[in-house]
């Protein structure tokens, strides 16, 4: 009993971390910074070892004549989606997520502590033989015939 009081202690302290601790944080963008080499970048190629334009295919030249810079901002198109009901989508996901973690997580426990396992595979197995009509039609219409003879035994069989 005092171990069960630690743990969920413990999950109420990690979940207050993670809001609280999340909630400062500001998302920078990286539009305007200069791009740093990787760590094992190869040294610049000295005088020694350059290559001679007429060594090159016409592609290679055609690139290297290419002096656009890509980072310009002003030449930078985004496109944007209008989404009218994206207030709505926002408040709906934040009650489904408050909803998982306040309520169904803890009932899930809950169920998985006083329901015994035998019964609980017996409630998973109704729901799934439940389930069977439409994976007979999704076999059929998929055109797998000998799986779509499985599911019908094995509903038939499951459900006498």
């Amino acid at each position: 009993m005092n171990n069960q009081r630690y743990s969920s202690v413990a999950l109420i302290a990690i979940v207050l971390l993670f809001f609280f601790g999340c909630a400062g944080t500001k998302k920078t963008s990286n539009l305007n910074r200069e791009p740093q080499p990787p760590s094992n970048a190869q040294p610049a190629l000295s005088e020694s070892t350059t290559i001679k334009e007429s060594e090159l295919s016409k592609e290679e030249q055609m690139l290297l004549e290419d002096n656009q810079d890509w980072r310009a901002e002003e030449e930078e198109n985004i496109y944007t989606v209008a989404d009218p009901l994206e207030p709505l989508n926002r408040v709906m996901f934040a009650i489904n997520d408050k909803l998982y973690i306040w309520l169904m997580i803890p009932v899930a426990k809950g169920y998985g502590k006083v329901v015994e396992p035998q019964l609980r595979t017996g409630i998973k197995n109704f729901f799934f033989n439940l389930a069977a009509p439409i994976r007979i039609v999704n076999n059929i219409l998929q055109g797998k015939g000998q799986a779509a003879e499985a599911e019908i035994a094995r509903f038939l069989y499951n459900s006498t």
